[in-house]
């Protein structure tokens, strides 16, 4: 195929042809199946592109995260008894995490091969 006739091709592929609706014409010709596809593929990729700049600007002048600066970062203090509390529920934990590694599992691993008498 020369440098001529893809030029013709890709003019023709992107001409408009005489249908009476797209929709009815969708599935027999494959020429506009695939314009159809060509064009909404660039369609959504044109919008995605400008909705990410969009966004992207909003996020760099920081408009998109507003805080309102008037309210305390953190409003609610630990007390040291909380603080205790957690640290002791935890240390129970670990303790009872230790004797489980300790003690092992108390099932038998169905893959474990057991010697079984000969029949």
């Amino acid at each position: 195929m020369s440098v001529f006739n893809t030029k013709r091709a890709f003019r023709n592929l992107f001409a408009r042809g005489l249908a009476e609706s797209e929709s009815a014409q969708f599935g027999r010709d494959a020429r506009a199946d695939w314009r159809v596809i060509c064009f909404t593929f660039i369609f959504l990729n044109l919008v995605s592109i400008g909705v990410s700049v969009f966004v992207y600007g909003k996020i760099n002048k920081g408009e998109i995260f507003l805080v309102d600066k008037s309210e305390q970062v953190s409003v609610k203090t630990l007390g040291r008894f909380e603080l205790e509390q957690t640290v002791h529920y935890f240390n129970e934990k670990q303790e009872r995490f230790d004797a489980l590694l300790q003690r092992g599992l108390p099932t038998v691993d169905p893959y474990i091969p057991r010697a079984v008498p000969k029949r």
